[in-house]
């Protein structure tokens, strides 16, 4: 059984970032800094199962300073009305043997109330073009023209091709979509590993 956590001790953010260094740098061969700049703004969501950290993601909020999210340069993609009533989704992982479960709707309804509760109106992403689908089944909205970032490339992507795209959702809609009490289906399943960052 899953159980649906924000991370609040120093351990369990730690869990987070090697489930993050394991997918990312080790699997998918990604360069990244795990921990970030962006640690001391960001919440971590994520799953449990048998006592072991198997999913996460992390909203990270916008500051005062700066546009203030990790979006690599997202000024030529996207404008955003207010930035600081968005957060971003970034980091969403999956270990790879729970690939492919069911994970309930209830999880992600639980998942967008913390978004809410943050204070949060919006959320984006940048996600693999090829994983907008899923994106759209959880409900959120294509936010930019498809674009190509080599930050984002994976075997099998053609150079300078769209691989990428910046999704958007008003986390209320989330909410209300991802609820058991509204859904047709009490499962959403993820189908494939999400790579979003």
């Amino acid at each position: 059984m899953y159980i649906f956590k924000v991370a609040k001790t120093t351990v369990e953010i730690n869990e987070c970032q090697k489930l993050l260094y394991k997918v990312f740098v080790e699997e998918e061969g990604f360069e990244l800094t795990i921990p970030d700049k962006f640690e001391s703004r960001s919440v971590y969501y994520y799953a449990e199962y048998e006592n072991g950290v198997v999913a996460c993601l992390r909203f990270v909020s916008a500051t005062q300073s700066e546009i203030g999210l990790p979006l690599h340069d997202p000024a030529p993609y996207v404008s955003f009305d207010n930035r600081f009533t968005h957060a971003e989704v970034s980091r969403w992982v999956v270990a790879k043997d729970h690939r492919g479960k069911m994970l309930s709707t209830s999880a992600y309804k639980q998942c967008w109330e913390t978004a809410e509760e943050l204070g949060y109106e919006f959320v984006v992403s940048e996600a693999r073009y090829a994983a907008r689908v899923l994106h759209k089944r959880i409900g959120f909205k294509e936010y930019s023209e498809a674009f190509h970032d080599p930050d984002m490339t994976v075997a099998g992507d053609v150079e300078n091709q769209p691989n990428a795209i910046i999704m958007r959702a008003k986390v209320s809609d989330l909410v209300a979509k991802n609820s058991i009490n509204n859904s047709a289906k009490a499962a959403v399943v993820v189908e494939q590993y999400v790579n979003i960052r």
